[in-house]
């Protein structure tokens, strides 16, 4: 059986609820009530069998950075979903540090 939480009746919307392990937020993930927060965590109990990331909605781009290992960890350069200019295809944007900056060093399709 799910159990839902009751600590999200106060919580802002709108919201977003995905999979934790998911990169970059789909337009399904955008919730505007309790009631559609609901039906997207079960949808994602139902669909992959995990567990539901619920966050508040911040407008803008969603970064994430890589981290490999427990006791030595290695974090990696940071990176971003966005649309490719020419193609509109989703790619993954990946910077490195030069001097004040970030650069885009290498873009990938998206999975």
């Amino acid at each position: 059986p799910h159990r839902f939480h009751q600590h999200h009746a106060g919580r802002q919307y709108p919201g977003t609820a995905r999979c934790p392990t998911s990169i970059g937020i789909g337009s399904n993930a955008l919730v505007h009530s309790v009631t559609e927060l609901m039906e997207r965590v079960l949808a994602i109990h139902r669909e992959v069998k995990d567990s539901a990331l619920v966050e508040e909605y911040i407008e803008g781009r969603e970064f994430f950075v890589g981290v490999l290992g427990n006791s030595d960890p290695t974090a990696f350069p940071p990176g971003h979903l966005a649309e490719h200019q020419l193609t509109g295809n989703p790619v993954l944007v990946f910077f490195k540090p030069e001097g004040t900056e970030l650069v885009v060093y290498h873009l990938e399709d998206a999975p």
